[in-house]
């Protein structure tokens, strides 16, 4: 089983764990907070979070994690097919890292995440109609 080592305060924390909670993929959650301690610098070598063990290993670094992520479990994709779109997800994510305070729920109820999401964005843009509300990360994998 996936482990998410981490703290819900950490945006990038939240990233990996919506994006845990979107492909419905199981996993533990292991509170965590960045540290220089040497038992977590063994999985976090610069004891950030958040960090993700695998069967595999540990991988550090959201993007790196929301890679293999998508890479690992392909269904249901982060990313669309269409250029345009994926470049739109990037920007979306961009955004989420740099000015979004995110909330991850402790329950995977969609219906809230979707609610969230979309709340949070439509504050941010002043009403506008949501990306966030058409799929996962802003737009539906076709």
């Amino acid at each position: 089983m996936l482990k998410l080592h981490g703290a819900p305060p950490s945006n990038y924390y939240n990233m990996v764990k919506i994006a845990l909670l979107e492909k419905q993929l199981p996993f533990e959650e292991v509170m965590q907070p960045p540290t220089q301690d040497e038992p977590y610098l063994a999985k976090s070598p610069m004891g950030k979070i958040p960090t993700l063990e695998t069967d595999r290993g540990f991988l550090t670094e959201t993007h790196a994690i929301l890679d293999y992520l998508e890479d690992a479990y392909p269904s249901p994709a982060f990313r669309p097919a269409d250029t345009f779109a994926r470049a739109k997800v990037r920007e979306l994510t961009q955004a989420t890292e740099l000015y979004i305070e995110l909330v991850a729920l402790a329950e995977p109820d969609n219906r809230q995440i979707h609610a969230a999401r979309a709340e949070i964005y439509q504050q941010r843009r002043g009403g506008e109609t949501s990306l966030m509300a058409k799929g996962i990360f802003g737009f539906t994998a076709n």
